[in-house]
């Protein structure tokens, strides 16, 4: 399972208890988790392949911030965006010059865990396939 065990995620969320639910749930499928409760992401996070947030969880123009910050923060890792403002946020990753193949997916909150695993697992697997 080369994937998975490649696999390390950052969850950015201001809601302590979602989080650790999506980093329990990250952890019980073998992939490392951290947690983080601000779009700066303070610390040394090396080896991120793929960042989840929740934008929601913060204000408006500090999400669209926190979002734009995480992309350029993490430059090689696969952003995924869970909220309730899809559009938003889709046309906000539409605007973002983005080297092919990184990709910034955006999915609707709520989210059952099993589409975020998988999403994460294809993380290090060509987009094509």
């Amino acid at each position: 399972m080369a994937p998975a065990e490649a696999s390390s995620v950052l969850i950015v969320s201001r809601d302590t208890n979602n989080a650790l639910v999506a980093q329990a749930y990250f952890q019980l499928c073998d992939i490392a988790a951290t947690t983080c409760n601000r779009v700066e992401a303070p610390g040394d996070f090396r080896g991120i392949s793929t960042v989840v947030v929740f934008p929601d969880d913060f204000s408006a123009l500090s999400s669209a911030q926190g979002v734009r910050h995480l992309v350029r923060r993490f430059p090689v890792a696969m952003v995924i965006v869970v909220t309730v403002a899809v559009d938003f946020f889709e046309g906000l990753a539409s605007k973002m010059d983005l080297p092919a193949p990184r990709r910034v997916f955006v999915f609707p909150r709520p989210i059952w865990g099993w589409t975020l695993l998988d999403r994460v697992l294809k993380s290090h697997r060509p987009l094509n396939t």
